[in-house]
C-alpha cells in the first residue's frame, strides 16, 4: 500500500519516527516526488494491512505534533534546565527526554 504525505504539512524526521515504531509490524519503502513523500507498506501480516495504515497515520499526527512543540519550546525548555541547574534543583526525579 503507497500511502502520500505532503512535505508542507509533514516532516520527514516524524515520518521516520514512525517507519521505527511500526518497524516490527511492516516492510517500509521510503521515497520522494516533487512535494511529497512516499511511504510503500508491506505488512508483515496481510490481514493487518488497514491496522497498519490508521496505526501509521495516528503515529505521524503525533509525532508531528511532538516536533513542532520540540521546536517550538526547545529554547524555554533548555533555559529552565540551566536555571535549575544553576540554582541547585534536584532534577533526578524529572523525565527531561524529549519523548
Amino acid at each position: 500500500m503507497l500511502l502520500r504525505f505532503s512535505q508542507k504539512i509533514y516532516s520527514k524526521e516524524a515520518i521516520h519516527r514512525v517507519i521505527y515504531d511500526l518497524a516490527a509490524f511492516a516492510k517500509y519503502n521510503f521515497s520522494l516526488d516533487d512535494n511529497d513523500y512516499l511511504v510503500d507498506i508491506s505488512s508483515i501480516n496481510i490481514s493487518e494491512d488497514i491496522n497498519i495504515e490508521l496505526a501509521f497515520f495516528k503515529s505521524l499526527s503525533d509525532h508531528q505534533v511532538r516536533i513542532e512543540l520540540e521546536q517550538k519550546f526547545s529554547t524555554i525548555r533548555n533555559l529552565l534546565v540551566v536555571k535549575a541547574i544553576e540554582s541547585g534543583i534536584d532534577l533526578t526525579h524529572m523525565n527531561l527526554s524529549n519523548d
